[in-house]
This record gives structure tokens, C-alpha cells and sequence, in this order.
């Protein structure tokens, strides 16, 4: 993790985070309030290894979600967005200020509300269904979650070149920082859904399936 190049690492720390978090258990709230300002600090203060400034950066994230995952879905489900736009907005906008000063913390928190709710609101809206869109992603995480990591290799050595060569013009530039991630989330869904279908045809599913599932065919 100390010299990681690629977000491969993330795996691993994965052990850190669950380690942590299950022996800091008993300090959550001021651990909570120093992940945050590490948080915080490691965007003007980084470490000299890549990987773990990113480690450090992400902690806050896992620590919620380990920590407070049951109460903090409890009060995103009863939310009323409309009902509390106005101070939603206000903080919004002084997220987004933060964000130019180099303190994303308060907006990426927000997006991920933001993000959970709309899920959520749409998941109430349309009925569970195993044709349903959100099923047939689910079922196929593995699929997507494999083949995706190729793709985005890719898609990261062809536009970090291109854009490092100074050669495209700044709306062109914007252009792509807005369209990309939703284009890249339909071509790494398309792709791994295609491969999942493939893997079935050629080999009986055999490198998409839980060990489980084939020992009990």
C-alpha cells in the first residue's frame, strides 16, 4: 500500500479499516472526529506515498459506514428532502466552497446522501422484480466488478495521456470530467453484464459464480 500505483490496493486496506475499526470500536465518536481532520489534512499535508495518503483520505467513509451504517440508513430513509431543501442547499453551497479550497470531505459526504436517497426513492417507486434493471446489476456484481477494473485501466492510461499532452481545449477537458463518469459506468455495466452472458454460454458460468452455488449443482 506504501508505494501502490493503481487503486488495486484498496483490497487490502480494506483489512486495515475492518481491523481498526473493530478494535477503536469503544472510541467512535472522537476516532470519527480525527478521521475526519486526517481527512482533511491529508490534502495539504500528504504523505509521501500515494497509497496511503488515499487510505488515510478514505477512513472517514468506512468508520461511518462500520460504525453508524444501521442508524445513518434509518435517517437517510426518513429524510424528506423537500421538506429540508433550504438548509440542504446552504450547505451545499458551502461544501462546494470548501471543495475549491481543497476540502472535498463535506461535499462527497453530501453526494453520498444525495446518491443513497435517489437509489432509495427509486428502489420505493418501482417495484422488486427479477427482471427488474437494479436486479439483473446486483445479481451480476461480480461480472461487472471484475471486468470493470480492466476497462477503467485503460480508460485512465488513454485520457490521463491525452490530457497530459496539453492537446485538447478546455471545454473539450470539461466536456469529458462531466460526461465521463456516467459514461463509464454504462460501458463497465454493458461490458460486465456481456461477459457474465458469454462466461455462461462458454464455460456454465463457471468463473462468475460463487464457490457455493457450483458445489451445490
Amino acid at each position: 500500500m506504501l508505494t501502490a500505483s493503481t487503486s488495486l490496493w484498496y483490497l487490502y486496506a480494506l483489512v486495515v479499516y475492518f481491523t481498526l475499526c473493530k478494535l477503536l470500536s469503544r472510541w467512535k465518536v472522537p476516532m470519527l472526529v480525527l478521521l475526519a481532520l486526517a481527512s482533511l489534512a491529508i490534502n495539504v499535508l500528504p504523505l509521501p506515498w500515494w497509497g496511503m495518503n488515499s487510505v488515510v483520505r478514505n477512513a472517514i467513509y468506512y468508520s461511518l459506514g462500520a460504525w453508524y451504517g444501521a442508524q445513518l440508513m434509518a435517517w437517510m430513509k426518513g429524510l424528506t428532502l423537500r421538506r429540508y431543501w433550504l438548509p440542504l442547499a446552504l450547505f451545499a453551497a458551502i461544501a462546494v466552497v470548501l471543495w475549491f479550497a481543497n476540502a472535498p470531505l463535506p461535499l462527497c459526504l453530501l453526494s453520498i446522501l444525495l446518491i443513497m436517497k435517489l437509489f432509495y426513492s427509486m428502489e420505493q417507486r418501482y417495484s422488486v422484480q427479477p427482471n427488474n434493471l437494479f436486479n439483473i446489476i446486483g445479481s451480476n456484481t461480480i461480472a461487472i466488478y471484475t471486468t470493470h477494473r480492466i476497462l477503467i485501466e485503460a480508460f485512465s492510461l488513454f485520457f490521463i495521456g491525452e490530457l497530459n499532452g496539453a492537446g485538447w481545449p478546455v471545454w473539450a477537458e470539461l466536456t469529458l470530467i462531466m460526461v465521463y463518469p456516467l459514461a463509464s459506468l454504462l460501458v463497465c455495466t454493458l461490458v460486465g453484464l456481456g461477459a457474465r452472458k458469454l462466461s455462461g454460454a462458454l464455460f456454465g458460468d463457471l468463473f462468475f459464480s460463487p464457490p457455493a452455488l457450483q458445489a451445490s449443482r
